[in-house]
């Protein structure tokens, strides 16, 4: 009747929207979209989605990452991050794949080894 959740697939369950605004951490067990400013660090163990208006202060932990808008911080993910075009993120990065599409920014340390239990 009812299927248990697969923690890894990149189903959305919680959203902060353009108009807004969190200060403190966040930790959520499924996926999340930002598209409003977080000042704090964001934990998930599926999917981070920052949407064009997304801004994190912040470090990042997710299994998953997709940024179109700006991550201030250390990034942490288990797999892949993909920076869309108008996406940006300053800080350390440590990922598996890193994808920056035409006009994405990077800036700051990158370490593609990363292993979860660092």
């Amino acid at each position: 009747m009812f299927k248990k959740k697969d923690n890894n697939n990149n189903n959305v369950d919680t959203i902060l929207g353009s108009k807004g605004s969190f200060k403190g951490d966040i930790l959520v067990e499924g996926g999340i979209l930002i598209d409003g400013n977080v000042e704090g660090n964001v934990k998930t163990n599926s999917i981070l989605i920052v949407g064009k208006e997304g801004h994190i202060i912040g470090d990042v932990w997710a299994n998953e990452l997709i940024v179109s808008g700006k991550i201030e911080g250390k990034v942490f993910v288990k797999n892949r991050i993909e920076v869309q075009s108008s996406g940006k993120i300053e800080g350390e990065i440590h990922c598996k794949i890193l994808v920056v599409d035409e006009g994405g920014f990077v800036h700051g340390i990158t370490d593609m080894k990363y292993q979860e239990n660092e």
